[in-house]
């Protein structure tokens, strides 16, 4: 009965997610900006990939849907995880290096490259065809910038994750550990325009 409650309720959170992740995209900017991004490992699959729009001052707000690829093991068969990730970076451009390089009047890397020391998001993942297999995710990182002529803007990214399941079952069990909750996740973000 709790896994009944506890299932209704995780579509009723990915429902609530995707509508806001739909209204925040379109009330704050007719056209948000368009990132692709690939993200390696981080809970929501071997590799994944999809669409995220920035928006909000100095676009600080981003909005993901991830579709990632978990292979075949021996212990599963390969399957999907969709995933709704809303993500919030507090503060941007704060680089130590910056002060230091745009003292030099020929060097031109400190405008090209900009760090965001935190990031913070919460999502949502499901597994196609197993609707009782929805998770929420909670993650931190940090998220390193390069602009160049030509190119909008490429991102490097990491994050650390863990999802509710995870959470819960270390409570009781003292022989989890803080490794086998958290999740290293890396990726590449390329804004198309």
């Amino acid at each position: 009965m709790l896994m009944n409650v506890l299932t209704s309720d995780t579509r009723s959170a990915l429902l609530r997610v995707i509508a806001f992740i739909v209204f925040a995209s379109f009330s704050t900017r007719a056209l948000p900006q368009s990132v692709a991004e690939i993200q390696y490992a981080g809970n929501i699959g071997l590799l994944s990939a999809g669409p995220v729009w920035e928006y909000g001052h100095d676009d600080r707000w981003q909005s993901h849907l991830l579709i990632g690829l978990v292979p075949e093991s021996r212990y599963s068969d390969r399957y999907a995880v969709f995933t709704a990730r809303q993500t919030f970076i507090p503060w941007q451009n704060v680089a130590p290096w910056q002060k230091a390089l745009a003292s030099d009047p020929g060097c031109t890397i400190a405008n090209r490259l900009s760090l965001a020391p935190l990031t913070v998001s919460a999502a949502v993942s499901t597994v196609a065809g197993n609707s009782s297999l929805t998770h929420l995710q909670f993650a931190v990182g940090s998220r390193l910038d390069l602009r160049t002529k030509g190119m909008q803007r490429l991102s490097i990214y990491y994050e650390l994750s863990a999802y509710d399941l995870a959470i819960i079952s270390a409570v009781p069990n003292k022989k989890i550990t803080l490794r086998d909750i958290l999740c290293l996740g890396i990726g590449v973000q390329y804004r198309l325009f």
